[in-house]
C-alpha cells in the first residue's frame, strides 16, 4: 500500500473515533494520539473568547488542553488569552499557520507571551483557525519542540482538528450568546449621533 493511501486510512480511522466519542476528553486524547504522529508534543482546542465580554454562563465554551497543570495554572491566572499571539491570529487567519507566523505579526506586548511559552516548554507550533454557524470563534494548537509537515500532513491534521472541534462543540451544546438588548427610539437615535461623531 502506498504512503498516501496508508495515510489517507489514518485519517478516515481517526476521524470515525473522533465522531464516535462520547465525552470531549476522549474527543481531545485522540486527536492527541493522532498529533503524536506528526512530532506535536500538546495541544489546546477551544472558543476564542474575552473573558470580560462573554456571559457568566460558561457552561458551553470549552477550552480544553494536554498541556501541563503548571502552565494551565499561569495561563488562566495570568489571561495569557488577551495576549496570545497565537490566539489573537487565529481571529483573523482562514488558513493553517506556525506560531512562528504569529510571533512574527504580533505587536511586541503580546511576543513576551512567546518568551513566556518557551519558559514552559513550548518551542513551535501549529494552529488551526474554528470558525461554525453556531458558535464564537476558536482555535486548534498544536505544539512541538520541532516537526516539518507537508501540505498533505498539514491537510491530514486540518481535517482531524475541524472534526475533532465540531464533535466538542455538539457535545457541549449551543453556545450561549446574550440576548439582544432592545433599545427604544430615543436610544438608538442617540447612539446614531454618537456613532456620527455628534455630541
Amino acid at each position: 500500500m502506498r504512503d498516501a493511501e496508508k495515510s489517507a486510512l489514518n485519517v478516515q480511522r481517526v476521524v470515525e473515533e473522533i465522531d464516535a466519542s462520547t465525552t470531549a476528553r476522549e474527543v481531545v486524547e485522540r486527536l492527541a494520539a493522532y498529533a503524536r504522529h506528526f512530532g506535536f508534543t500538546t495541544l489546546g482546542i477551544g472558543h476564542i473568547l474575552n473573558p470580560a465580554l462573554h456571559s457568566a454562563d460558561r457552561s458551553n465554551v470549552f477550552q480544553l488542553s494536554t498541556w501541563t497543570p503548571e502552565w494551565v495554572d499561569h495561563w488562566i491566572r495570568s489571561n495569557v488569552l488577551m495576549r496570545d499571539p497565537v490566539a489573537h491570529y487565529s481571529l483573523f487567519s482562514e488558513r493553517p499557520f506556525r506560531w512562528r507566523e504569529a510571533f512574527e505579526n504580533s505587536r511586541f506586548m503580546d511576543r513576551k507571551v512567546e518568551y513566556i511559552m518557551r519558559e514552559f516548554g513550548f518551542r513551535d507550533g501549529m494552529a488551526f483557525p474554528m470558525r461554525s454557524e453556531d458558535g464564537p470563534p476558536g482555535c486548534v494548537s498544536f505544539g512541538a519542540d520541532r516537526f516539518d509537515l507537508s501540505e498533505r500532513e498539514i491537510g491530514e491534521l486540518q481535517i482531524a482538528s475541524i472534526h475533532a472541534y465540531v464533535r466538542i462543540e455538539k457535545l457541549f451544546g449551543s453556545f450561549p450568546y446574550q440576548p439582544v438588548v432592545k433599545l427604544t427610539g430615543r436610544e438608538s437615535e442617540i447612539l446614531h449621533f454618537a456613532a456620527a461623531g455628534k455630541t
